[in-house]
């Protein structure tokens, strides 16, 4: 009754997406008496109005709701797009069925997937062995589904000249364009669903190590014992767990969006693509973010005390450059630096250092300081800004501005270039220093001495050095292009012997949780 007072109202005049879907199923369909299916080949002319309401501004606030929303989602994805020449919104029936179909395709892979969660455990509850682990038959299951896909692939796009498939159609759809619309909602409803199951599932998975039946058994056996909430507070597996969350889909993200930016001469400007990029790394940056706060939740400490925790740490550094050069630059080639250096700390960090090296440990004296969280993460923050500018340096010594003149693309490139990399040296070069006399006066309550000439205090003095001479040749002599670069870009090296190459060279006393 609800939705038929909705639709009869004129300022609901448009009805129901199901309603617009019949509507025009019908008129393509009473045309010339043809059938249409998910896939049909007709051409139709776009509609450049419908009888929509149209969207207001609302005024001041009021305790009356306006006549154009609605809580029953008659206007949520229905497949408008744009405004018409009046200001009305108007449909396009090609995108919408284009949009659809692809929904349908993409439900019905999810409707699949679960399955393949869920009949598998089911199979092997009964006592069937499915062990695959030496893949003796694996090649074989494999050669069977591309034979299978290839199959109903062809199926598929074997269709008739009306359209409709000319071997597949069980239910007799084609001549009903009424119930294939109702059915193809339906599925879309359906595929939803199935997306939230596989997340459920996989989430499970991960937590518990169980499957979704397993899991489904305890959860009614003890509902109070076997939930989400007590995984995650009762004990470190909730941590464990959804750290090794973070840690994938991290370093997925950081490699997907590694090609993005590697690949741009394969799209340029393609806005989609530039769109996904910016998803991918917000999405590696929320997780490596998830992954320090699960480390500092679990172990008590900020999570600097051992190599694993600050690569991981250095790799939230670079994720921060680049949301911050990139919200700076109105270009975003900024991650052809930023996002393979993220990607290669993070895989450091993850596959180069060993098990046992990953787990955090109680503090040993020494770093039970409230200096720990002062100097450290201005070392390393400032390790991951001038780094980066080293880099831009590096790419601009590649770049020939003599040659290319400054009005030329390759010019402003090289100019760019110059200019983030002396603005990032020149952010990192005071937290450099900042880092180093709040370790002097740790190191003088420590060890009572501010400097004892440690293989790391030494390079720290070095990588200093390196980078005062660049910020001193900019600033008073007035240095520019080449000559600088080339100071900055001996700077990489250096940062990465003071961060890392002295800890594999000797043993000093900045060595807790390292090599040794």
């Amino acid at each position: 009754m609800a939705a038929a007072a909705a639709c009869s109202s004129p300022a609901l005049a448009g009805c129901s997406l199901l309603q617009l879907q019949n509507e025009f199923v019908r008129k393509v369909g009473r045309g010339n008496g043809s059938r249409v299916t998910m896939r049909s080949r007709r051409t139709v002319r776009r509609q450049s109005q419908v009888e929509r309401p149209k969207r207001m501004r609302t005024g001041s606030l009021s305790s009356e709701t306006p006549s154009y929303l609605s809580t029953s989602g008659e206007f949520g994805d229905d497949g408008y797009v744009g405004e018409g020449e009046s200001g009305e919104l108007s449909f396009d029936p090609e995108s919408f069925a284009r949009n659809r179909a692809l929904e349908v395709a993409q439900g019905r892979v999810a409707m699949l997937a679960s399955v393949g969660f869920v009949v598998p455990e089911v199979i092997v509850r009964s006592g069937v062995d499915l062990d695959v682990s030496e893949g003796r038959i694996a090649g074989a299951f494999l050669a069977c589904q591309v034979v299978v896909m290839a199959a109903l692939e062809g199926l598929r796009g074997k269709e008739s000249s009306d359209g409709v498939s000319a071997v597949f159609d069980p239910l007799g759809l084609g001549s009903k364009p009424d119930g294939f619309v109702d059915l193809t909602v339906k599925e879309i409803k359906n595929g939803r669903l199935a997306l939230v199951s596989l997340l459920g599932f996989a989430a499970q998975g991960v937590v518990t190590g169980k499957g979704p039946v397993q899991n489904l058994i305890d959860h009614f056996t003890d509902p109070f014992a076997n939930n989400l909430l007590t995984y995650a507070s009762s004990d470190a597996l909730g941590f464990a767990a959804f750290q090794g969350v973070f840690t994938r889909t991290s370093f997925a993200a950081l490699f997907l969006t590694t090609l993005i930016h590697w690949g741009r001469p394969l799209y340029m400007n393609n806005a989609t693509m530039k769109t996904v990029g910016k998803l991918t790394m917000s999405t590696a940056y929320a997780c490596l973010t998830g992954i320090l706060l699960s480390i500092w939740a679990s172990s008590g400490h900020l999570p600097l005390s051992n190599l694993y925790e600050s690569s991981m740490f250095l790799s939230w550094c670079f994720c921060t450059m680049h949301v911050i050069l990139e919200n700076q630059n109105k270009n975003d080639w900024i991650g052809i630096i930023t996002a393979p250096s993220a990607l290669l700390t993070n895989a450091f960090a993850t596959l180069g250092i060993p098990k046992e090296m990953q787990q955090s440990t109680a503090l040993v004296p020494a770093l039970q300081s409230n200096w720990l969280m002062m100097h450290v993460s201005m070392m390393i923050f400032s390790y991951s800004t001038l780094m980066i500018g080293s880099l831009l340096a590096i790419a601009f010594l590649f770049v020939d501005t003599k040659e290319a003149g400054l009005e030329t693309q390759r010019g402003k490139l090289g100019q760019q270039l110059d200019h983030y990399s002396y603005r990032s040296i020149t952010l990192g070069f005071p937290l450099l220093t900042i880092g180093i006399l709040s370790g002097a006066v740790w190191a003088n309550e420590a060890w009572g001495s501010y400097w004892s000439w440690d293989p790391k205090e030494t390079w720290a003095l070095i990588t200093w050095l390196v980078f005062a001479i660049y910020v001193h040749t900019r600033m008073s002599k007035g240095w520019q292009g080449k000559k600088p670069a080339m100071v900055a870009s001996g700077g990489f090296f250096v940062i990465w012997i003071c961060y890392l190459g002295v800890n594999l060279l000797g043993k000093g006393l900045h060595s807790y949780g390292w090599f040794s």
